[in-house]
């Protein structure tokens, strides 16, 4: 609902709307160059500073507060590597099972960035859905770095076929 009757400017909303309002009040603070180098002080007011839980799934508004739309693009472009390298790994894999296991893991990331960034401007409802490697939780960290050591494995042996490998009894 929030999505639907979302106004910029003006007082913060209170309830449902909040939270994007407030993103996208500090998303704007960070302007081109970041507040990194600008202190806070030049806001007349310090609320709207202020993001709750900005360390969990809104990580990429604080980074784009903290460096800029230069930060936020840096970001996205690294994202764009790794979903790059990734189709690239499930192209170069001969055996079919690693194959779609890669073009998987690499589809997971890239959709979960995609609704990330998504919900944080506001283009999206808030869905609760980790910024892959950057927000603060333990199950999403582990799971994604189990994920791209799957890749890396693809990536070393993904020649190797599992039809040709025999067991012994």
């Amino acid at each position: 609902m929030s999505v639907m009757v979302q106004q910029d400017g003006g007082t913060a909303p209170t309830g449902d709307g909040f939270h994007l309002h407030q993103s996208k009040q500090v998303l704007a603070l960070g302007g081109l160059q970041g507040s990194w180098l600008r202190p806070q002080s030049l806001v007349d007011d310090p609320a709207a500073w202020q993001l709750p839980a900005s360390r969990t799934d809104f990580i990429f508004v604080m980074i784009g507060e903290r460096f800029g739309l230069a930060g936020c693009g840096l970001v996205l472009l690294l994202y764009a590597v790794l979903i790059w390298s990734g189709f690239g790994i499930a192209a170069s894999a001969q055996e079919p099972w690693a194959r779609l296991t890669a073009v998987g893991i690499t589809t997971l990331i890239g959709v979960q960035v995609v609704l990330n960034t998504a919900m944080t401007v506001g283009l999206l409802p808030i869905t609760g859905t980790p910024l892959p490697l950057c927000s603060y939780g333990g199950s999403s960290l582990l799971s994604t770095y189990a994920a791209i050591g799957l890749l890396v494995n693809i990536r070393v042996h993904g020649t190797w076929e599992a039809t040709s490998i025999r067991f012994v009894s």
